[in-house]
């Protein structure tokens, strides 16, 4: 019927201790009744506690994915730096091929009409 503290904590990846926290944070506690075991949760009780929990567990998966993302992209970032280091060099060196080209030309000329 109903989980203890433990089972719960099992479930949801989480300490006893931690349970224990977000249950005070929800205001649940068990009535003091000598024919209920005060550390089994049911009913609404656990419905209440196991929506904060999957959506703390979201929460941490998203934030997860979010630093992934932002790590991904800094490295794509750094990477896309290096290539346009390499494509100004390669944009520089084509210029430098293409003046000595002409170069190279003017004195092919030169030395064709014997200056």
């Amino acid at each position: 019927m109903g989980k203890t503290v433990k089972q719960i904590a099992e479930e949801y990846g989480m300490s006893p201790a931690n349970i224990y926290y977000h249950l005070t944070r929800l205001g649940i506690k068990k009535e003091k009744d000598k024919y209920k075991n005060p550390n089994i949760y049911s009913g609404k009780d656990l419905d209440i506690l196991c929506q904060r929990l999957e959506k703390i567990n979201e929460h941490k998966l998203n934030r997860e994915n979010v630093d992934y993302w932002k790590n991904k992209s800094r490295k794509l970032g750094n990477e896309n730096k290096k290539l346009k280091r390499t494509v100004k060099s390669l944009t520089n060196i084509k210029n430098e091929l293409e003046i000595l080209d002409k170069l190279v030309d003017t004195e092919l000329i030169y030395e064709e009409k014997g200056e």
